[in-house]
């Protein structure tokens, strides 16, 4: 028996048909466009992103180049200030000031509209003298030091025998002391070579880098300090034949046969020994044994273009600290034993010396300020080696002659300022060996270094350049931008 549905069975089924055929259109319709919404946000979002990169790109490129004509522009005053032909009819009086000082008072006058005063670190300002104001621009960091405030690796090389000198010479020790045997030229260790390995072997017994030569460098070898310094001297001199250093008694001599172009063929990277001077800082990173935490040491304490004269009125007092060392016999003996190791008189001995060298400093600015309160404020501190030597002598007397000593007691000063006994200040006084000290000194500057930087934004731009007085012109040895 087959039973017949009503009406309204058939007309409900196709009623429902549609509604959900319809809920199934308006889903799909409504994905299509939360897709093509999600689509169209992630073009806009990386069409944004491109826009803003390429922006930035722009200010950038833009800060870039302002920053690099900041410290351009700090560089070509610099020029200005050496170049004797730009100071006209005064070029005379450029030869009897100090150069240094000048130049970083005018770069103050120019860049900022302040005179920048090398006491204290004063900076008076200059009403009605609105100046460049490259200060405003980004120029932080401006400042002239003579290449001769460093220490001086010319003189590792040795230059090769005056022949004629040298045979008058003996024909005069012939002559006049005739059981004495005539003195000999000794192309391994002439005295500039001695006096700037004496200076090199402070800087390296500094206990700041004493795990540099305990530890094995990137090509998997250990170098000594002897063995760094000897490396040094083979870069510079011009024969094959490698040298060693005695490492106590730290005595220049001949090797044991190895050319130096083999010795260099036998690393990983294969290149010959220059046996030429150096040409810049960086290329210290050459000579085998000098990894970068040793080049990061040196490169603001050595100079590549200097010779082994230390300008006394700008040196440093780690500077003058490795004069003192290298110029102490008794210290001198001390350190050739325990360099490198765990010596407490040693490390006494050169705490001491570094606390004598700052008393120097603080003499020296003493002095400058004198001369400045009486008009010279632009002249020379020590005009000579002798003068110079003078006061290093007994920096203490000069310290204590601006009134204060009236007031206190030196010893009282000696001991709450530089924590130095009385009998520890004798002893350097008797010990430093301060007539064969001045064959280190000098006063003249021909070599000037540069160093500017300049910030505009994100972006900043370090210049340093080395500047040389050559006759009439300014000749630009050295230029390294960052």
């Amino acid at each position: 028996m087959s039973s017949k549905r009503s009406p309204s069975q058939h007309q409900r089924r196709p009623i429902n048909s549609l509604h959900h055929r319809a809920e199934a259109q308006g889903g799909i319709a409504l994905l299509i466009a939360l897709t093509a919404i999600t689509v169209l946000s992630l073009v806009v979002v990386d069409f944004s992103r491109q826009s803003t990169l390429h922006l930035n790109e722009g200010v950038f490129i833009r800060d870039e180049v302002r920053a690099n004509i900041l410290a351009d522009t700090a560089l070509d005053m610099t020029r200005a200030c050496l170049d004797r032909k730009a100071w006209g009819p005064l070029g005379a009086f450029q030869s009897k000031v100090d150069l240094e000082r000048l130049c970083n008072l005018l770069l103050g006058i120019f860049i900022r509209g302040n005179i920048d005063l090398p006491i204290g670190g004063l900076s008076v300002p200059l009403e009605g003298v609105e100046g460049l104001k490259l200060n405003q621009g980004g120029v932080d960091e401006v400042s002239v030091k003579p290449e001769a405030s460093f220490i001086g690796l010319v003189g590792l090389a040795c230059p090769p025998p005056n022949l004629a000198l040298v045979e008058e010479q003996q024909k005069r020790i012939e002559a006049t002391q005739t059981r004495q045997p005539a003195a000999s030229y000794n192309p391994l260790s002439c005295p500039q070579r001695v006096s700037t390995v004496r200076k090199l072997r402070s800087l390296f017994c500094d206990p700041e880098i004493a795990h540099v030569f305990e530890t094995e460098q990137p090509d998997g070898q250990r170098y000594t300090r002897a063995e760094v310094i000897g490396n040094l001297i083979d870069w510079v001199d011009p024969d094959d034949n490698r040298v060693s250093i005695d490492p106590y008694t730290w005595a220049i001599q001949e090797g044991a046969g190895e050319g130096e172009d083999s010795y260099y063929r036998n690393g990983d990277e294969r290149y010959r020994s220059k046996d030429s001077t150096f040409d810049s800082v960086e290329e210290l990173r050459l000579v085998r044994g000098i990894n970068d935490e040793l080049y990061f040491f040196l490169k603001d304490r050595v100079s590549v273009h200097a010779t082994d004269k230390v300008n006394m009125n700008t040196a440093s007092a780690e500077v003058f600290a490795a004069l003192l060392q290298a110029h102490t016999q008794r210290f001198q003996i001390t350190e050739s034993y325990a360099c490198g190791e765990e010596s407490p008189t040693a490390d006494m001995g050169r705490d001491l010396f570094m606390r004598y060298a700052r008393m120097i400093i603080d003499a020296r600015t003493m002095i400058q300020f004198n001369k400045m309160m009486s008009g010279n404020f632009l002249g020379q501190v020590f005009r000579s080696p002798n003068a110079f030597i003078s006061t290093a002598r007994d920096p203490l007397k000069m310290i204590t002659s601006s009134g204060m000593g009236q007031m206190i007691d030196p010893l009282q000063i000696l001991i709450s300022r530089y924590q130095m006994t009385d009998m520890q200040y004798q002893f350097i006084q008797a010990d430093v060996q301060w007539q064969q000290l001045t064959q280190s000194l000098g006063t003249t500057d021909q070599l000037f270094r540069l160093t500017v930087n300049g910030k505009l934004g994100e972006m900043t731009r370090q210049i340093t350049a080395v500047l040389k007085q050559d006759g009439a012109v300014v000749r630009t040895l050295y230029y390294r931008e960052e």
